[in-house]
């Protein structure tokens, strides 16, 4: 499925639908970075729906991916974040967006500069709290009491702009071991496995 595939699911436009002769198709309606303000809102606002599933943002993040648009773990985490409670047409203007500071951009870190400019708050998204992570994850993976505990002890190690890298790599290795277990039973194990080994470092260098 390609990016325009994506977004046309997202925005709500049917696959196979054709123009009649005569009439221009159908454009994205997405202002270029750097003239909308904060990225990924909807031009009425009145008509804002509610958050779409959260599967939905690794679908649009796969299909940046796919397009040869390379992220970074850092404004992939940022992203996860902003689109976190946007609507499924706000999330596809938004990739939309993404997709079009790419194919303007000199470069990769020129791309990733002006992306991260125009998410809300210019790209900051706040000392988020270690226990604000961990929601998140659970958001994502079946973790228990013990792993709250034990993901909150060492994300509160890291500084806050590093926690939301580290909450993506630990949601991300865990949901990758579990897909990859064929045993259903030893899924949550498998997972919890590889996703506490992405904060060994952390054990090991009290966060630095």
């Amino acid at each position: 499925m390609s990016l325009d595939d994506v977004y046309r699911a997202f925005a709500g436009t049917p696959q196979d639908t054709t123009c009649p002769e005569g009439v221009p198709p159908q454009t994205r309606m997405v202002e270029p970075l750097g003239h909308m303000g904060h990225v990924g809102h909807h031009r009425d606002e009145g008509q804002q729906e509610e958050a779409g599933p959260l599967r939905e943002i690794d679908t649009l993040l796969a299909a940046l991916s796919e397009a040869g648009h390379n992220l970074g773990h850092d404004l992939e985490a940022r992203l996860r974040r902003a689109m976190d409670k946007m609507s499924r047409q706000a999330r596809a203007e938004l990739a939309a967006a993404i997709d079009d500071a790419f194919e303007a951009g000199a470069s990769i870190e020129q791309a990733r500069l002006s992306i991260s400019r125009h998410l809300s708050g210019g790209g900051d998204l706040g000392p988020a709290s270690a226990e604000r992570w961990v929601e998140w994850i659970a958001t994502r993976c079946p973790i228990n009491r013990d792993d709250r505990r034990f993901i909150g002890d060492l994300l509160r190690l890291l500084p806050a702009r590093r926690r939301a890298t580290a909450a993506c790599w630990y949601s991300r290795a865990w949901l990758q071991a579990a897909d990859a277990e064929p045993l259903p039973h030893r899924r949550n194990n498998v997972g919890r496995r590889a996703a506490n080994a992405t904060l060994r470092p952390v054990r090991r260098g009290g966060g630095q």
